[in-house]
């Protein structure tokens, strides 16, 4: 049995697959290409929606990361003007003491 072989054009894009020695008349040609045109496009298209996909994730990691760490920060901050409100008010009553 023979091997199949692609059948290019001259510009290198694949036109169909043919047995040697067979040729494809230029409709069967054409839709051949057509087909498989529309294959690569669904290849790259998905291919595509993966890299968005994945770039978006990572996105909202990194987001969600910042928002974390943000949200530490607030509390730390929170806590150390409490502590300070806390030792004002202590120093306060010490004067009204002595």
């Amino acid at each position: 049995m023979p091997s199949r072989q692609a059948l290019k054009t001259s510009s290198g894009s694949v036109l169909a697959t043919e047995r040697p020695g067979i040729k494809l008349n230029r409709t069967a040609a054409c839709v051949a290409q057509e087909a498989i045109r529309k294959a690569f496009e669904k290849i790259k298209k998905t291919k595509n929606e993966k890299k968005k996909k994945k770039k978006n994730e990572k996105k909202n990691k990194k987001k969600k990361k910042k928002k974390k760490k943000n949200e530490k920060k607030k509390k730390k901050k929170k806590k150390k003007k409490k502590k300070k409100k806390k030792k004002k008010k202590q120093k306060k009553k010490n004067i009204t003491i002595q």
